[in-house]
């Protein structure tokens, strides 16, 4: 199959991803709503994590392939039977008209084995979509949340920052990557469809749906994608962030040690931030 093909193929699974802003704010059915520009976001990680975001100046973007959930970026088997259907039998559709230009250059319907040629071309387009798409994840919340502090930190050593979604797009200013933000939303699988109305498939709305089981997430999502990063030892990549215009508060894990929170606190120091980190009284027993 010719290049033009593939590269085509993988330009109409991307339609509606980061064409022209680097940060949407969009209410059309390709990208769901952010959440509120004062709402709170949280981002719990080890300390490990936390130190590098400081002393990199960044945002770890993880690809959606190293994710645990295999669903991640998936389509559910409805869409993917109709969007097959519209892709290889319309001959209205986009990829039909590629196909008239630089498949065979005649018309008419696709034979057997065009459409099996075709299909396991698009098997390897969505999985090289995958591949190429990177995630930075946030927890919307108005307060702490204990399973989170259960998943991220480790034995005591979790560190927590909260944002706001003005804050958030403030401190990406200046990275010259086109990148989305999306509040996540939540659905079965087994009988859901995130396609549009339209019946067309877009990247945002694909990376920013996931299943009914991790609803506890409450996730937000900034996205980007990059081919060129699709190799097999790439997990993700960091990408330049104003670090003292994202950070509103710092909490340490509520099971952490005085020792654990005075490195806490030094490495904030350290890296310049105004922000004293506090240690989460979630545990802490009533006054009596």
């Amino acid at each position: 199959m010719s290049g033009a093909i593939l590269d085509r193929m993988f330009y109409l699974l991307c339609l509606g991803a980061m064409e022209t802003d680097r940060l949407y704010r969009r209410s059309d059915s390709t990208l769901r709503i952010p959440p509120a520009s004062d709402a709170l976001l949280w981002r719990y990680m080890p300390f490990e994590r936390f130190a590098a975001m400081l002393e990199t100046q960044s945002l770890w973007f993880t690809r959606v392939d190293h994710f645990r959930d295999p669903y991640e970026s998936e389509l559910p088997r409805n869409d993917r039977k109709l969007l097959q259907r519209k892709i290889l039998l319309d001959p209205n559709a986009e990829i039909a008209e590629v196909r008239l230009a630089d498949y065979r250059g005649n018309p008419g319907p696709f034979t057997a084995r065009e459409i099996g040629e075709l299909m396991r071309t698009a098997a390897g387009v969505a999985q090289l979509l995958r591949r190429s798409t990177f995630v930075n994840c946030w927890h919307a919340n108005s307060h702490e949340d204990a399973g989170m502090w259960d998943r991220y930190g480790k034995q005591g050593e979790g560190v927590a920052v909260t944002t706001t979604l003005d804050r958030l797009i403030a401190s990406v200013a200046d990275e010259p990557r086109p990148i989305d933000i999306a509040h996540v939303e939540y659905m079965d699988y087994r009988v859901g469809s995130i396609l549009d109305k339209s019946g067309e498939l877009n990247h945002p709305l694909l990376c920013c749906t996931k299943r009914d089981s991790f609803s506890q997430e409450q996730e937000v999502r900034l996205i980007t994608l990059d081919a060129s990063k699709s190799g097999p030892t790439i997990r993700g990549m960091a990408l330049r962030c104003d670090i003292t215009a994202l950070v509103r508060d710092i909490y340490i894990d509520p099971d952490a040690t005085p020792v654990f929170v005075k490195s806490v606190r030094a490495t904030a120091k350290q890296y310049g931030l105004m922000v004293r980190p506090i240690k989460s009284d979630l545990y802490t027993p009533l006054a009596h």
